[in-house]
């Protein structure tokens, strides 16, 4: 992580002129900032979507609970699972949590506070019953998981998953007809994903961080760079202006698939880049289990999971 690497004093700090700067999404900046300064040229921004099987349905649902609705039915008459993904993973889950106000570390004066959790208040609650609800009414088994639910959509068998734009390549490469459809409301709510970005960093004892810095800028992250790096792996580019340069010359439906999943990451929330992130993960993780899998009540165990972060992270601070 960014933050733990800065804090280390492993990576240089960036002081990037201002017409530069203004050429990347914000997101992608906060997620290589730390302490108020910048460690990194972000070049890619990826957040998870809603894949269809155009076969299957041939249209976007306008809310979660019609998808909801609709998978049922098709489970009770066809006999299969219609939507399937890796429920009980909190990356794929995160953006039921964040759809009515769930959030995982609060923000003060443009940094993140790790002792403002914001995982088991009304909105993540929310977001866990839906999540609940898809597993009670075995639509989304909680046995389901991204092997399991890529394998059936790549053998046309599923009409749709969540997903993110590494799965594109495979797609394609199978023949299935599919779109990226945008996230659909929850509860009148829209559900905002995690965004993750790759980018380029300065060790701080190179011994050429300036001829480094240069051939950041200069090549690797303007906006021919990233449509270079776009079509090596199309994930969505970190600056607004290489997304009209690749207009000219994508073709029209791998086009749709990148301001598809483009505007997914607009709306979603930068991934939390301090060390405090760390123990998140299997925190949320055994809540997920608990209520999913044992049926555990949301908000006993939302909430204990919160006192065992607010711990956690303390005895890391210390």
């Amino acid at each position: 992580m960014v933050g733990e690497l800065a804090s280390s004093g492993l990576i240089e700090p960036i002081n990037m002129a201002k017409d530069i700067r203004s050429k990347f999404y914000s997101s992608a900046l906060s997620s290589f900032s730390y302490g108020g300064r910048l460690y990194g040229h972000p070049y890619d921004v990826e957040a998870l979507g809603l894949i269809r099987n155009i076969r299957l349905r041939d249209k976007p649902f306008e809310s979660f609970e019609e998808l909801l609705s609709w998978s049922e039915k098709q489970k009770k008459a066809n006999n299969f699972y219609p939507f399937l993904f890796d429920i009980k993973n909190f990356y794929f889950n995160f953006m039921f949590f964040s759809a009515a106000g769930g959030y995982i570390f609060g923000e003060s004066q443009g940094q993140l506070n790790p002792l403002d959790i914001g995982l088991a208040n009304k909105g993540a609650q929310q977001g866990v019953a839906f999540l609940k609800e898809l597993a009670k009414k075995d639509i989304v088994p909680t046995s389901s998981n991204r092997n399991i639910a890529f394998e059936k959509m790549l053998k046309g068998k599923l009409a749709f998953t969540i997903d993110g734009p590494w799965a594109i390549k495979d797609l394609k490469k199978a023949g299935i007809p599919f779109a990226i459809d945008p996230l659909t409301t929850l509860k009148g709510y829209r559900p905002r994903p995690l965004v993750g970005t790759h980018g380029f960093i300065i060790r701080r004892s190179s011994p050429q961080k300036d001829l480094a810095k240069e051939l950041i800028e200069k090549y690797l992250v303007t906006a021919n760079g990233m449509a270079t790096l776009y079509k090596e792996d199309p994930r969505g580019p970190a600056r607004a202006d290489t997304l009209a340069l690749l207009e000219s010359s994508l073709d029209e439906e791998s086009l749709e698939n990148l301001k598809a999943f483009s505007h997914s990451a607009s709306l979603g929330l930068p991934m939390p880049n301090i060390s405090a992130m760390g123990p998140v993960w299997n925190a949320m993780g055994t809540a997920l289990e608990l209520i999913l899998q044992k049926d555990k009540p949301i908000d006993l165990t939302l909430n204990k999971a919160h006192q065992q972060l607010l711990t956690a992270i303390k005895q890391k601070q210390q």
